[in-house]
């Protein structure tokens, strides 16, 4: 289910990718994975402590959609963004409403935060009631403070009041004063809580296991 294209990767394995793709998502199926017990309990209520949530993840992971599947669920997140450039919100949108797949569009999405489990998360919660919304919010920059400054601008553009948000995104654009070598720089959450200073930010982090990013 994880979708990873690696441009040095033949064509022939690029003509065949959108069957295999297609496949896997007529293979995803959803269940609940948080226990429910006290723990699960505390963390709905903390990460819904506020109408905006902000979660990071490592992009390429496989089970990421099925912790998003339960989040929503059960904090009432009504809205949810995701961290895929803008121009693919009609493209998830056309799937979630006909479920046909403009493959072309994503086709050389690099570093695994696209996969076939989110086509079919969103249509499932769409379909279901659980979801009204879901928007797209990354404007690439090759100036990484720009690209979040961007971002969190888009993510202000789309958020309603009293409406519950989850947002989506990589690890690095939670951390506020992120470093890179000797440089700090600006993230997405460092821009949302100048407006948003009650926002919370979570993080997904697996114990064991692979990811598929950008080949590695």
């Amino acid at each position: 289910q994880y979708f990873f294209m690696n441009k040095n990767w033949s064509n022939q394995f690029y003509k065949q990718n959108e069957e295999v793709f297609l496949n896997e998502i007529k293979k995803v199926k959803f269940s609940s994975i948080l226990p429910s017990d006290k723990i699960t309990k505390t963390f709905i209520e903390n990460i819904t402590a506020s109408q905006i949530c902000v979660l990071g993840e490592t992009h390429g992971i496989l089970e990421n959609v099925q912790v998003y599947f339960d989040i929503i669920k059960l904090g009432g997140f009504t809205a949810v963004g995701l961290e895929w450039d803008r121009k693919l919100e009609k493209v998830l949108y056309k799937y979630i409403k006909t479920g046909k797949l403009d493959f072309k569009t994503i086709q050389d999405s690099p570093d695994g935060r696209i996969t076939a489990g989110h086509f079919v998360l969103f249509r499932e919660l769409v379909e279901q009631g659980y979801v009204k919304r879901v928007f797209c919010f990354d404007q690439w920059d090759k100036n990484w403070d720009k690209r979040d400054l961007n971002m969190a601008k888009n993510i202000e553009s789309k958020l309603k009041k009293n409406k519950k948000t989850l947002i989506i995104t990589g690890l690095t654009h939670v951390q506020n004063s992120p470093k890179f070598g000797d440089e700090t720089h600006v993230s997405v959450v460092d821009h949302l809580q100048k407006k948003h200073p009650k926002l919370v930010v979570a993080k997904i982090s697996f114990k064991s296991g692979y990811y598929q990013n950008f080949g590695k």
